[in-house]
């Protein structure tokens, strides 16, 4: 770093200049605000849906903290693969809609091998699988 010494002016007692000492930085202030910044945790949320195709279901929310990828599944199988693949993408974080019983989410954890945390929406039956659980139907 290098001295920066500033030169305020005359305070109160005229003759008695004011005398401000600073660090700055051996970078410009362009560099500074380019610095790169940490990057938003990467997480998904999947859900069980009859007709749902992760290629055609799928969305993206992005906020300065926290990006959430949704994906529609049909089944446990297709979830299995979906969050194998989110991994892979960098997702750190899994929940799984309430569709998903004991057995479902026990599935996703095991495919994901601990590269993801896997957490679950509870739902002992669910209105939208006919109040069933996803256990019962797949």
């Amino acid at each position: 770093m290098r001295r920066m010494i500033v030169l305020l002016g005359l305070l109160l007692v005229p003759a008695i200049p004011f005398v401000y000492s600073m660090s700055v930085p051996n970078t410009s202030l362009a560099d500074e605000l380019n610095k790169e910044k940490p990057m938003a945790l990467k997480a998904a949320f999947i859900f069980l849906s009859p007709s749902g195709d992760p290629q055609v279901n799928r969305g993206v929310v992005n906020t300065t903290e926290v990006e959430v990828i949704t994906v529609a599944v049909k089944n446990y199988d297709a979830a299995e693969k979906v969050a194998v693949a989110l991994v892979e993408e960098g997702v750190v974080a899994i929940e799984l809609c309430g569709g998903f019983g004991h057995v479902g989410t026990a599935r996703i954890v095991q495919a994901v091998k601990g590269k993801a945390a896997v957490g679950v929406v509870r739902f002992d039956v669910h209105p939208g699988l006919d109040g069933q659980s996803g256990d019962d139907l797949f």
